[in-house]
């Protein structure tokens, strides 16, 4: 009898002791060489700043999207402002610093060389700034005082280098007294919105439909050579037929 007693008392413990939770292990991390570390990092950071800007963006965010403790993203980033600089600024230095790299052939080449650098320019610019854009966006908006140090320090060398090509390369800038400087930032203002207009409609960007339209357009300002054929024969004879015309036009 006093057997049974006891083991019913002990069944009823079993049954009133509170269940007890058992917390999940925490997941291990994959240990990266630093170089891995620090490309997850930025890339992490750009995903980040993207949405949230500088000033939005905290370390933390930054660390969960690179899947990396706090600590390791301040070992390779000593502070947020270096991190933005590395992370959105880098990317977009080398892309401006790009944007010139064919301007020998162009000014070298012949008349079909130079309709075809130009169509792969503006091709691949407008690829570039699509893909580009939520950086860009960061780099000039996050941030006041940061975006007026970017702009001096990348975006006017670049516009400088862009309107020295157009007048170089267009002599019909100078004989019509048009600003090189004020053509350039058409043309990157029309690139940035096209990007821009796809990007916040979400909508593809119908590169090649763009680039066309981009090239009658330029084409027909003197901000490149006219296509070869689009020329007349009175154009590939002396190059005045364009010019002729518009003066005939007046006098009429």
């Amino acid at each position: 009898m006093t057997q049974k007693l006891a083991v019913a008392h002990a069944k009823k413990s079993v049954k009133s002791a509170p269940e007890r939770r058992v917390e999940p292990s925490p997941r291990k991390r994959r240990r990266l060489p630093s170089d891995e570390r620090r490309t997850e990092i930025l890339n992490g950071a750009r995903a980040v700043f993207a949405t949230k800007g500088l000033n939005g963006g905290r370390m933390r965010d930054i660390a969960k999207a690179a899947d990396a403790n706090i600590a390791t993203v301040f070992a390779h980033f000593p502070s947020k402002e270096e991190l933005f600089d590395a992370a959105v600024s880098g990317p977009l230095e080398e892309l401006f610093a790009s944007q010139s790299a064919a301007e020998s052939p162009f000014l070298s080449g012949t008349l079909e060389e130079k309709w075809a650098l130009s169509r792969n320019g503006f091709r691949e610019y407008l690829t570039a700034m699509h893909d580009n854009l939520p950086l860009l966006i960061a780099a000039l908006f996050a941030d006041h005082e940061h975006g007026e140090r970017f702009y001096k320090a990348y975006m006017m060398p670049f516009f400088q280098r862009m309107s020295a090509h157009i007048e170089r390369s267009n002599p019909e800038v100078k004989e019509r007294n048009l600003d090189p400087r004020t053509l350039g930032l058409v043309v990157f203002g029309v690139h940035l919105m096209l990007a821009l207009d796809a990007h916040y409609r979400g909508k593809p960007l119908p590169i090649k439909a763009n680039v066309d339209n981009l090239m009658e357009l330029l084409s027909r300002q003197f901000l490149m050579p006219v296509g070869p054929k689009q020329m007349s024969a009175g154009q590939r004879g002396n190059g005045k037929g364009s010019r002729s015309r518009s003066r005939t036009a007046e006098h009429e």
